[in-house]
């Protein structure tokens, strides 16, 4: 039996144990703590981090809505404007029908029977001659084209009870024009049994129909009071202006 030399055991033990101590010491890595600087910095962007997502949402928020209020603000520009231009249309059209009207009168005295055949005749004469006069200081077809326009916008902007009315008013100017410049009587007779309403009754329905496009409008003025206009008119206006003492 061999035995062993303590001495050199010892040594490798102790050799073995340093070993072990010093792969220990190697594999922990000491834990260092940042310093306060980069321990702000670290904070720092990180509340940055989320001010920043907070600011770009809301960023994003802000201008969904400014597109909303800016289509719907222009929806009220567009509607505005077709309102102005079906106001301009209506005023535009009275003072044609006054020409049309009376083309009418005479066009229906020279269909009366009460009349003898030589006075009927000449009536119909006198009809021609203001129909040629009517067409030298009218365009009949850029009548027809505002009463076309006018009937467009009725359907596409207006609803209920002014949509019905600026349509009716629309037929009666296209209807007035059709038989007075075609002599058709059969049509006047189909839509309009009791004749065409006079100058004045039609000037009040445009009164009428342009008050209510001046509410839509609504842009925060108010429809004057026509009784009023005229008291003040013919009164504190004139004397304004010298017309009365």
């Amino acid at each position: 039996m061999i035995k062993g030399n303590p001495v050199h055991d010892t040594i490798v033990i102790v050799k073995k144990d340093t070993i072990v101590k010093v792969v220990e010491l190697v594999s922990k890595v000491p834990e260092t703590k940042p310093s306060a600087f980069i321990q702000w910095f670290n904070d720092y962007s990180n509340v940055s981090a989320f001010f920043g997502t907070v600011a770009t949402t809301g960023a994003l928020i802000v201008a969904i809505i400014a597109i909303f209020k800016t289509a719907k603000d222009s929806r009220h520009q567009l509607l505005i404007g077709k309102f102005e231009e079906m106001y301009s249309l209506i005023y535009n059209l009275l003072p044609e029908y006054q020409l049309f009207f009376q083309l009418d009168q005479l066009m229906a005295s020279s269909n009366d029977q009460s009349y003898t055949v030589t006075e009927r005749q000449a009536l119909l004469s006198k009809y021609k001659a203001e129909l040629v006069g009517l067409h030298r200081i009218t365009n009949v077809e850029e009548v027809l084209q505002k009463i076309g326009k006018l009937k467009v916008f009725a359907n596409a902007y207006l609803d209920k009870d002014l949509k019905n009315e600026t349509l009716s008013y629309c037929m009666l100017f296209e209807y007035i024009v059709l038989v007075t410049t075609q002599n058709d009587s059969a049509l006047k007779q189909k839509y309009f049994e009791n004749g065409f309403p006079s100058v004045d009754n039609v000037k009040t329905l445009g009164s009428k129909l342009s008050d209510q496009l001046i509410e839509k409008i609504n842009l925060g003025g108010k429809v004057t009071n026509r009784k009023k206009f005229n008291e003040y008119f013919k009164g504190t206006f004139q004397e304004t202006i010298e017309l009365k003492n």
